[in-house]
């Protein structure tokens, strides 16, 4: 983001140069700020153009850890969109349904982005000489927490009723929380 004038960006100057600067109203956007740090944030602009090979593993992990947040906010309004009494077969289903496919998407991506990443410290000469153990453990935490929500998930919960009766249950304090019972499971059809 270009936040000097022209004529000092070609030699690398500054504002600070000009007599009495402090005293200058000095321009700035929000908008251009907010418009070169969203894809700088969200799509990891700078590694990309740095290290394309480490991008590979690590936008899949951060994409992942982006859309469980997303899931997680999807839950929480059709929550209040169920304690504000909308029909289930009207846009609470809509929000449902997009509230199982960024999960799934979510899980997906953050176990091989997480995989990949660790294999890549393991296997890269460089990443591992500078690696410490708190890089190391990052990694295999976040791991462990996208292969068991993967699990579950798979195992129990694949539509996500429970993780949705759960949400309601902390924003009504359990009031209108519905008795769950899981529904048919993948390993209880395969029994």
């Amino acid at each position: 983001m270009q936040c000097e004038p022209a004529d000092k960006v070609s030699y690398g100057g500054s504002y600070m140069e000009e007599m009495n600067w402090w005293e200058k109203k000095r321009k700035s956007s929000r908008v251009n700020e907010i418009l070169y740090m969203a894809p700088e944030i969200l799509l990891m602009r700078g590694l990309w153009k740095e290290n394309k090979r480490l991008w590979q593993m690590s936008f899949p992990l951060h994409l992942g850890l982006y859309l469980m947040l997303a899931t997680f906010l999807l839950l929480s309004i059709s929550a209040v969109f169920t304690l504000c009494g909308f029909a289930e077969d009207g846009v609470l289903m809509i929000v449902n349904g997009l509230s199982v496919a960024t999960g799934w998407m979510g899980l997906l991506a953050g176990v091989i982005g997480s995989t990949g990443m660790l294999y890549k410290r393991l296997s890269d000469r460089e990443l591992r000489d500078y690696a410490t153990f708190a890089d190391y453990f990052n990694i295999v935490f976040i791991l462990f927490f996208f292969l068991c929500a993967f699990i579950a998930a798979l195992a129990v919960d694949p539509l996500f009723d429970a993780s949705r009766a759960y949400i309601l249950g902390l924003f009504s304090a359990g009031r209108a929380a519905p008795a769950y019972v899981p529904g048919q499971s993948l390993i209880g059809a395969l029994t």
